[in-house]
């Protein structure tokens, strides 16, 4: 694996042997350690009301970690919640598979079954290394998805005003970001690292994941995220639509699960966004 420091290539040999099967997983749900989804939903002004445009309706699915970690109960539940949810847009945060592409088959059926209307993008996140974005690109693909690094599309009539612009992991990627003022613009990007490339002037919304919310949590006010860049830990989940960048975002908990496959105080989470 390229770009991939040797601790964590190490790291990644350990939990395999740890993760040989899903018994852990499947023992964990069952014990309720695994949790809820839980449905979240905000609204943010894009001034489709005074065009009189019908509002636009998104879908932000991030970190769904396909592999050992996550229970066939959680993903059955992840798909039931989804199944018969409309929205015009999908958006997902990256981290598709965890460790390798063993849970390629899952998010492949995943897909499927949740049928991705046509506007629908992806970015990569810090655990869609190298050796498996080839994989992953191509379930997406033939599901309906579009890649973006660090490239944007215009959305459709009559939301073509609005453009949504994908940028690539901050970690093992290559970041870019094109200001573009004359598009309203809605920011994708897997971690809220991202939001150093950001300012009022070129971007209205912004949305990621990566945190998990701390995944297991024992202080809500003040959880631990062992993460080192600054933004993660000072926004680790919700909507901030006040605050010194000067447009809202939200960061989200994300669905699956990244080393131990628990959940404490951290639900799993969706999140439906109306632009009005």
């Amino acid at each position: 694996m390229k770009n991939v420091p040797a601790l964590r290539k190490l790291a990644i040999k350990i939990a395999k042997v740890m993760y040989f099967s899903d018994f852990i997983s499947e023992i964990s749900s069952k014990l309720g350690f695994q949790g809820k989804i839980v449905e979240s939903h905000i609204t943010v002004d894009f001034g489709l009301s005074k065009r009189g445009i019908k509002p636009l309706k998104a879908l932000f699915l991030s970190d769904l970690h396909f592999g050992k970690l996550i229970s066939k109960k959680v993903i059955q539940e992840l798909v039931g919640t989804l199944k018969g949810k409309r929205y015009d847009i999908l958006l997902l945060g990256g981290d598709f598979l965890f460790l390798d592409d063993c849970g390629a088959d899952q998010f492949n059926w995943f897909l499927q079954e949740i049928s991705p209307p046509i506007q629908s993008y992806a970015v990569f996140g810090n655990h869609d290394t190298e050796d498996i974005r080839g994989k992953i690109t191509s379930i997406l693909n033939n599901n309906n998805v579009k890649v973006l690094i660090n490239e944007e599309v215009v959305l459709k009539e009559p939301y073509d005003f609005i453009r949504v612009y994908g940028i690539d992991d901050m970690k093992y990627g290559n970041p870019k970001f094109n200001s573009l003022k004359t598009k309203k613009t809605i920011f994708l990007c897997h971690s809220p690292e991202g939001l150093s490339f950001t300012n009022k002037d070129d971007v209205h919304f912004a949305i990621f994941g990566h945190t998990h919310g701390g995944q297991i949590v024992f202080n809500k006010k003040k959880p631990f995220l062992p993460f080192k860049d600054k933004y993660s830990k000072e926004f680790p989940s919700g909507y901030f639509e006040k605050n010194r960048f000067l447009f809202p975002f939200y960061v989200s908990r994300g669905v699956g699960f990244v080393w131990l496959p628990i959940r404490f105080l951290s639900p799993s989470e969706v999140v439906f966004i109306d632009f009005v």
